[in-house]
């Protein structure tokens, strides 16, 4: 190469000409094209032209030649047809250089006629591959397959151009009624917004939300609320789990079918008619799912406490529709502004719940305990029974004075307790924050004493319920889903303590609770096993658990170990979706109610001192936070503040205060 020859190059995807001004060891020095002097390696020219351009000593002149040589190729180039040359060149086995393919192609060819060969198949790169100036022409099979891509390319770069300029207009002036054209680009946005890179369109999502100037997924979220695709409020982990209110028409067809069951199981001898006993159940306002009742009768110098749970194994067999769908969900889900149940609301809000004056199945912990309430014996029986009163927690706090049965159950509840807590139990005991939506779509919060008199009696006696079914599948030895704890890593009082404070660094001093095949102690209840079978409406664990208590009483055949722990994988993930998608439901509501109260006042506790702030508890709320603070801030924990809102976002799950 010396200086005069024209060469060619590739560079960021373009072929860029130019004239050598000199040459020396393997480095050139060109003046290109577009009139800039750059150095280059010998190894990167793709094209020289075998004879030098006469001696111009102008600049100006070599540029004209140069920008004249690119314009004659660029012509040239223009009149290739690179499809024929391909089909004429198909059963070439072999690496063509541009010099051979420009005389079958020219009759005289030229320097600018070989130039123009590496410009036409450098252009369109379906039908040859290339290396440096030679090149071998691809197979039928591969250029068809080219050709459906490249295709497929322009479907998706139209695809792109179409659904970004509706987008944009949506953006400007949102309509509430989607084109049917649009409701895939609907789906794929929805996809995008839920999962992300993980969705199956990510790419394509992206290019369009590029081109439609849409940089934050928050604008997505936006977008599909004002199309009346979600609500403001939409509840996205729902949408992530592909979570439903609805069942499909299998579930409910089996459902009506189990609705309609007859009361023949009040005539079963295996069965003990309870019907005489005043039964009661205790929930909250809101219940419509009433899974266990109380009862209480005399008994020789004590009393006789029932503690019934609603059969619901006698409707719901094994292995069918209904049972299936019920442990793909795993547990009913409370939230706020939704619930979501296990059950078709046919069956767990009627057939299927202890409605009041209503014949139900039921299984019954008969508990003998003495006048002073102290446990003596028990036993697990099948029954009928019918509740008599159905009590919410308020109106049983305010019987709790008067009514005698209420105060004697009380006495029998605290202790139990006492004994749970004198066996090294830990109770922890604080406020639970109620949060509902009014039908005017108000926010109301209160903070309850989960210590009330009704709470108290109805959590301690189902935790004696729940205890006395795990020692009886023991004593029958049955693998069941039991619960246990091992012991604290940390003891910071003794039994109870009304120090929230205490309450909360002794919750973050317990260890994991576990589940096993296999009873065992657990620390946290004092308890030497336990199970939870009080709810089987609404978990799926305790409807497993009712029916290996039903299979020793008779009725059925038990799981096996093997089974037992089959169900234990099958539950596990779903319900952990459901205590997430319940927590942060919870939260959401609580910083929605926040967002309206910027500037107010609150009161706070101090958890723990960070180098630059401390984190705090919000009594009204119980949610923790971090507050940022100034150097000169002294705040030990424990302490009772004051702070503001400063700011609540509870889409982004964002809450900033500062001292008040």
């Amino acid at each position: 190469m010396e200086p005069g020859n024209i060469i060619e190059y590739i560079d960021q995807q373009k072929i860029i000409c130019g004239i050598i001004l000199e040459a020396k060891n393997q480095k050139l020095r060109i003046l290109t094209e577009t009139d800039r002097e750059v150095k280059l390696s010998e190894n990167r020219v793709s094209h020289i032209a075998r004879k030098r351009l006469p001696s111009i000593s102008s600049r100006n002149d070599m540029l004209k030649a140069v920008k004249e040589a690119v314009a004659k190729r660029k012509q040239l180039a223009s009149e290739i047809n690179v499809e024929e040359l391909w089909e004429v060149l198909l059963d070439e086995n072999d690496w063509l250089d541009a010099e051979t393919i420009a005389g079958i192609c020219f009759t005289e060819p030229t320097p600018d006629h070989e130039s123009a060969i590496v410009r036409a198949l450098f252009e369109n790169r379906t039908y040859f591959k290339f290396s440096g100036d030679k090149f071998l022409p691809y197979t039928r099979e591969h250029v068809e397959h080219a050709m459906s891509q490249a295709k497929e390319a322009e479907r998706l770069e139209a695809y792109v151009n179409d659904a970004s300029a509706w987008i944009k207009k949506m953006l400007v002036a949102p309509e509430k009624r989607v084109p049917e054209e649009y409701t895939s680009l609907i789906r794929k946005l929805k996809s995008y917004y839920l999962y992300e890179n993980e969705c199956r369109d990510a790419q394509l999502v992206k290019n369009i939300l590029t081109k439609s100037g849409i940089e934050y997924s928050d604008k997505i979220f936006g977008l599909l609320v004002s199309l009346g695709i979600w609500d403001e409020d939409e509840n996205i982990d729902l949408q992530r789990l592909d979570l439903s209110e609805e069942f499909p028409s299998d579930v409910i067809h089996q459902a009506n079918g189990v609705s309609r069951t007859d009361k023949a199981f009040a005539s079963d001898p295996a069965r003990r008619d309870l019907t005489h006993l005043k039964a009661i159940t205790i929930d909250g306002q809101a219940t419509k799912d009433f899974d266990d009742a109380l009862s209480l009768e005399p008994s020789g110098d004590g009393y006789i406490l029932g503690i019934h749970i609603i059969d619901v194994a006698h409707y719901i067999s094994q292995e069918t529709t209904l049972d299936r769908e019920a442990l793909n969900r795993a547990s009913s889900i409370y939230t706020p502004d939704r619930k979501i149940p296990m059950f078709p609301p046919l069956l767990s809000e009627n057939i299927c719940s202890l409605k009041a004056d209503e014949l139900r199945p039921a299984i019954s912990i008969m508990v003998k305990v003495s006048r002073f309430g102290e446990f003596q014996e028990y036993e697990i029986v099948p029954s009928s029974i019918k509740v008599a009163r159905q009590l919410s927690y308020t109106e049983a706090n305010k019987l709790a004075e008067s009514d005698a049965e209420l105060q004697i159950m009380h006495r029998i509840a605290q202790t139990f307790r006492d004994k749970r807590l004198a066996s090294g139990a830990i109770q922890i005991t604080l406020p639970e924050v109620n949060v509902w939506l009014e039908p005017s779509g108000e926010i109301t919060i209160s903070r309850i004493d989960r210590d009330s008199t009704s709470r108290m009696l109805v959590a301690e006696l189902m935790i004696m319920g729940n205890w006395l079914m795990a020692r009886f599948l023991k004593e029958n030895g049955l693998p069941a889903i039991f619960r246990t704890q091992p012991e604290p890593k940390q003891r910071l009082y003794k039994g109870e303590s009304d120090s929230i404070f205490l309450n909360i660094m002794q919750r973050r001093q317990l260890s994991r609770a576990l589940i096993l095949t296999s009873p065992e102690p657990h620390s946290g209840l004092g308890l030497d096993a336990y199970v939870t079978a009080t709810s089987p409406i609404r978990k799926y664990s305790d409807l497993a658990t009712q029916r290996q208590i039903k299979s020793a009483l008779g009725f059925c055949s038990p799981y096996s170990e093997d089974v037992v722990k089959g169900l234990l994988m099958r539950i596990d993930p779903p319900m952990g979706n459901v205590n997430r998608i319940q927590q942060s439901r919870k939260r959401y509501w609580i910083f929605k109610y926040l967002e309206s109260r910027t500037g107010t006042r609150e009161d706070a506790l101090v958890i723990d001192q960070k180098r630059n702030g401390c984190n705090i508890i919000l009594l009204n709320y119980m949610i923790e936070c971090f507050m940022p603070t100034t150097s000169g801030s002294i705040m030990k924990p424990q302490d009772t503040i004051q702070v503001v809102i400063q700011h609540a976002n509870a889409r982004k799950d964002l809450l900033s205060v500062y001292p008040g």
